[in-house]
């Protein structure tokens, strides 16, 4: 009987880390069904049950928290060793499909999708020469967490479009770069309140737009 794959592996490792099948699968690009069944082979291979998994959680049992142990150093010199080869390639390599010159070029990339439960899918917006548009966007992923989707995105599994100050570390340690920057539209300052009604606006709240258009001194600060 042959051995374990690389794949398989790879697959252990990564449901251990993530301690979950659906982010492990979204980490190496492939969906829970191969994992799962990845997962199955190297234990029936190995007649020894490495991860105990419930509806709740999912943990390496006794053997497969030795067999992480001795597997993470032989996996990172397995890297190290691809990475080694990198100085002798003549041009740079690689996925994914170049960088997007107008947003439209969006519509033929994967795009992480953020979805939020009172608003739904976020759209994705930008500007030209002072008026904004949006485009409707597509791609495999479709997140309602916002951490997620900038790991999601650090991976490489796509592009995001967030507000910049919550990847200024990211970019400035080189894990994320910027892509369509003439195309941002214009930052708003100023309070965004929002509230299921405005047609019944009870007094406790109306005080406290109230209080805040006064304070920042806004004219006209945005409720919605």
């Amino acid at each position: 009987m042959a051995g374990p794959g690389l794949a398989e592996m790879n697959a252990f490792v990564a449901i251990v880390e993530q301690r979950s099948f659906a982010k492990a699968a979204v980490q190496l690009g492939v969906s829970a069904s191969t994992l799962s069944e990845c997962l199955r082979k190297l234990e029936e291979r190995l007649a020894v049950r490495l991860i105990e998994r419930t509806t709740r959680s999912v943990a390496p049992t006794e053997a497969g928290e030795r067999l992480l142990t001795r597997l993470r150093p032989v996996l990172e010199d397995y890297e190290a060793a691809l990475e080694s080869i990198n100085d002798f390639r003549d041009k740079p390599c690689g996925q994914g499909h170049g960088r997007p010159n107008t947003p439209h070029d969006l519509l033929s990339r994967n795009c992480i999708r953020l979805r939020m439960p009172s608003v739904g899918l976020l759209p994705w917006r930008f500007a030209q020469n002072g008026k904004p548009f949006e485009v409707a966007v597509d791609g495999a992923l479709v997140v309602n967490d916002l951490p997620f989707a900038l790991r999601a995105a650090r991976d490489g599994l796509g592009l995001l479009q967030t507000h910049s100050n919550r990847v200024e570390s990211f970019i400035a340690q080189g894990e994320l770069e910027t892509v369509l920057d003439d195309w941002a539209p214009p930052r708003v300052n100023g309070f965004f309140l929002y509230y299921p009604c405005r047609r019944h606006t009870h007094a406790p709240l109306q005080a406290l737009v109230d209080f805040l258009r006064k304070a920042a001194k806004v004219k006209g600060a945005r409720v919605a």
